[in-house]
């Protein structure tokens, strides 16, 4: 049985697709869960217990106030997460510098500059 589903996917096209990206498919949901369950571990006992409520659709045992810090400590989670991830340079008196837009020329240009020797895209060499 196995050896026909495998010779199927390899004859059909869009088995073949499928089957491609199961592990693709499976990467991400596997990346969102275990971030998701990382998450709910890092808050508090007490926010834990507003996940499960909200969760469980028991919200009439939720306050309003044990959301807004749910809420708060997701916007900080999220803030933290975009600081990381945007490119920046902070100088040692705690200003911000913004980074200029390299182009692929004045990339090109500087790496001549530092080494003598100027850069080529790499299938512009395959031929």
């Amino acid at each position: 049985m196995i050896t026909g589903l495998l010779t199927a996917m390899a004859s059909n096209v869009a088995l073949g697709w499928i089957g491609r990206r199961v592990f693709d498919w499976g990467g991400w949901i596997a990346t969102f869960l275990g971030g998701a369950i990382g998450f709910y571990f890092s808050l508090s006992p007490h926010n834990q217990d507003v996940v499960m409520q909200v969760l469980s659709g028991n919200l009439a045992n939720v306050t309003v106030g044990s959301v807004w810090g749910l809420i708060i400590v997701g916007i900080t989670t999220w803030r933290s997460w975009r600081a990381t991830v945007k490119p920046q340079v902070v100088t040692n008196t705690g200003k911000k510098v913004e980074l200029p837009v390299l182009t692929e020329e004045d990339a090109k240009d500087m790496v001549e500059r530092n080494t003598g020797v100027r850069p080529t895209h790499i299938p512009s060499r395959v031929k």
